[in-house]
């Protein structure tokens, strides 16, 4: 019997490896060519900007402010212009509570911002929003009809939490709390109505509060506005100090 003799093809390993090795350099190559010309096609497609939306309510922000801080950009490219350093100085203005800013292709920028909501003169220079947030502002006198609340910034949640509860007794005697401080020591003093000055001294201002509005004030009602000042930093009592330095009067409780 003779043998059969079969014909085999024998591929070539080199194939293979020649087919394996130009499968992994065409994607490095075709990677290397986006990183290398990329630059070139951004900056052949980038275009300068042409429309700034704005939207806003513009009761203290002034168009001008927004418009001076595009104009002194360096790059007003749809891909050059720094969008968090844009975000930055409009923000700075004070006034600008939620901001968001977009780029539209080709050639538009918008700008979307809502304004902060003063609820409390801070101080001097600056107010309180309505998330209690101190803000800084130029022309804090101009909001002489909010009331004044000032102490350790920290405690700036506290403090008008403590006032609101403070005015909240006085509109139900008919009045209103103007001003409310808290110094270093911890000493609280109020004041009713731009006139009458309450100091509560180191205490829980709370109760002291409870005990002027419920015995104090009804004793001095008839008389209040002729009062300058009643302090309560006594352990039994307080004293009243008229105005014009009429008289002075100490009282037990």
């Amino acid at each position: 019997m003779k043998n059969r003799k079969t014909n085999k093809k024998i591929k070539p390993r080199f194939f293979d490896i020649e087919i394996s090795y130009l499968g992994i350099s065409l994607p490095i190559i075709l990677l290397s060519g986006y990183f290398f010309y990329a630059p070139d096609f951004l900056n052949y497609i980038d275009r300068e900007i042409e429309e700034v939306v704005v939207i806003g309510d513009f009761n203290f922000v002034t168009p001008s402010e927004i418009e001076q801080i595009i104009t002194e950009e360096n790059n007003l490219s749809f891909f050059g212009i720094n969008l968090e350093e844009l975000h930055q100085k409009v923000i700075a203005i004070g006034w600008v509570d939620q901001l968001q800013i977009t780029k539209q292709w080709p050639t538009t920028l918008k700008i979307e911002f809502t304004e902060q909501v003063p609820q409390a003169r801070w101080g001097t220079n600056a107010l309180v929003n309505k998330n209690t947030e101190i803000f800084p502002v130029s022309n804090a006198e101009d909001f002489s009809y909010l009331p004044m609340i000032f102490g350790n910034s920290n405690e700036v949640k506290q403090i008008y939490d403590i006032y609101s509860s403070l005015n909240h007794k006085a509109a139900n005697r008919g009045s209103t709390v103007t001003e409310l401080r808290k110094d270093d020591r911890g000493a609280w003093t109020m004041v009713i109505d731009d006139s009458l000055q309450v100091n509560f001294g180191i205490s829980d201002i709370n109760n002291t509060a409870e005990f002027f509005f419920s015995d104090v004030y009804e004793e001095i009602s008839e008389t209040i506005k002729s009062i300058e000042m009643v302090d309560l930093r006594y352990n039994n009592g307080f004293s009243v100090r008229y105005k014009n330095n009429l008289n002075h009067e100490d009282l037990n409780t």
